[in-house]
């Protein structure tokens, strides 16, 4: 049973520190879903995968405490 859950815990912060590496590249990245030239929708999808990323990883975090 400890094996298990060190593996999940490994694996839970391999995989946070992956959609982190995920989000800087897509937020520095000029490939988009919405361009950037698009005033405010350019920049508002950058924001939003980050965001979603973040809250991903805080509730992570959240529920091991």
């Amino acid at each position: 049973m400890k094996i298990t859950n060190r593996f999940h815990n490994n694996w839970d912060k391999l995989f946070s520190i992956i959609l982190i590496i995920i989000a800087i590249v897509y937020d520095i990245s000029p490939a988009d879903v919405i361009p950037d030239i698009i005033p405010f929708a350019g920049l508002f999808d950058d924001f939003f995968v980050t965001l979603l990323i973040i809250i991903n990883i805080f509730l992570k975090w959240r529920k091991k405490k």
